[in-house]
């Protein structure tokens, strides 16, 4: 629903702001992040904690840590999805931005990406992508250089059209100078999250 939402703010108002809608939305992953892990913090504890008393049960127990650990980024995945990569040229003035990739990736999360990876840094709701000093980037803490390989595991086609036609970032990256490619892969291969998880409001 969502997702239909945005392209019609988009068919509507070519000039449409992604970085307003961008910085909402981070800061709604934020919280809606800090929120989950609170909550999966605790189921952890409590099933490591918890005897276990057949084989039934402690596999029921395996799959369910396996599946919170897949939402928060912890599992190397794998699946059909697209890969986009942004290059700067000698016909742009300026060099892409963190905004430029925050606007992608949640675009990206709107048409139901599963998982997403800039230049194999895992994107999880916590994720930082920062500038810094407007000479570089960095996401989970980690300095990244251009091109940028964005990996993106979801459904190709909405996957696409979210970046492309009525208004889409990547349209107007391109008309901005920006060289950028989007290819289409049965198998992409994404790579956990390596850092520990830390709520940004729990003490």
């Amino acid at each position: 629903i969502i997702y239909k939402w945005v392209c019609s703010v988009q068919a509507i108002d070519p000039n449409f702001d992604f970085r307003i809608l961008a910085k909402n939305l981070k800061d709604l992953s934020i919280k809606n992040s800090s929120n989950r892990y609170e909550e999966v913090e605790k189921t952890i504890k409590e099933y490591q904690n918890k005897e276990q008393s057949d084989n039934e049960k402690a596999k029921l127990l395996q799959t369910e840590l396996e599946q919170i650990n897949l939402e928060l980024g912890k599992t190397d995945v794998t699946g059909q999805g697209i890969t986009i990569t942004l290059k700067e040229t000698s016909n742009t003035d300026t060099a892409i931005t963190a905004d430029d990739l925050l606007v992608i990736v949640n675009s990206l999360k709107l048409a139901g990406a599963e998982a997403i990876s800039i230049n194999e840094e895992r994107v999880i709701n916590t994720t930082d992508i920062v500038e810094i000093n407007n000479s570089f980037i960095k996401i989970n803490g980690q300095r990244i250089l251009a091109p940028y390989v964005i990996k993106v595991i979801g459904e190709q086609n909405y996957l696409e059209s979210s970046l492309l036609g009525n208004g889409g970032y990547v349209d107007e990256l391109r008309k901005n100078g920006y060289d950028v490619s989007i290819e289409k892969n049965s198998k992409v291969n994404i790579k956990k999250y390596e850092d520990e998880l830390k709520s940004k409001y729990m003490e």
